[in-house]
């Protein structure tokens, strides 16, 4: 394999890596903001569901 074809490969997973970091530290935002509303009724996590809830009423 050339050393351009190496380093072509070397920057996409570099991409891919830093996409997935940013994905799973999205996650760890999502779920901290959830345990954050423990005691109250998760907002971060049930907003869809309470907005439809609410209209039915």
């Amino acid at each position: 394999m050339g050393r351009r074809a190496a380093q072509l490969l070397l920057r996409l997973s570099f991409r891919w890596w830093l996409a997935i970091q940013e994905m799973s530290a999205r996650q760890e935002d999502i779920l901290s903001t959830c345990e954050a509303e423990e005691g109250k009724e998760r907002v971060a996590c049930h907003l869809h569901n309470n907005d439809r809830r609410s209209r039915v009423h």
